[in-house]
């Protein structure tokens, strides 16, 4: 998964590297705590037996 760069183009040198990781929300959010996204994900992803 990448992050599109300071030139708006995707696939050039100055594109960001972006994974699923355990991150802090931002002061501005109405939120506390951390954003698990890859746990958050795979839950979502799973499936159930019934």
């Amino acid at each position: 998964m990448l992050g599109v760069g300071a030139d708006g183009t995707g696939g050039t040198a100055d594109d960001v590297d972006v994974d699923f990781t355990t991150d802090s929300y931002t002061p501005q959010e109405p939120f506390t705590g951390f954003e698990d996204t890859l746990d958050t994900t795979a839950w979502g992803y799973s499936r159930g037996l019934g």
